[in-house]
């Protein structure tokens, strides 16, 4: 894995540490899994968009 150095609000950062607290995960779990779940969102608005123009078509 690599390593990154991310700049977050410090209400954004506590938020996150408050999440991997209640479930008992480090914080760069927390983060890995938060990056993944929107990187999934985004490909599957992409996806949608596409779709949704070729009914359009």
């Amino acid at each position: 894995m690599e390593r990154v150095m991310l700049t977050l609000p410090a209400d954004l950062l506590q938020a996150v540490d408050t999440a991997a607290r209640r479930l008992g995960q480090k914080r760069s779990q927390v983060v890995r899994q938060l990056l993944q779940d929107w990187l999934e969102r985004q490909r599957q608005q992409e996806f949608e968009a596409l779709l949704a123009e070729g009914y359009q078509a």
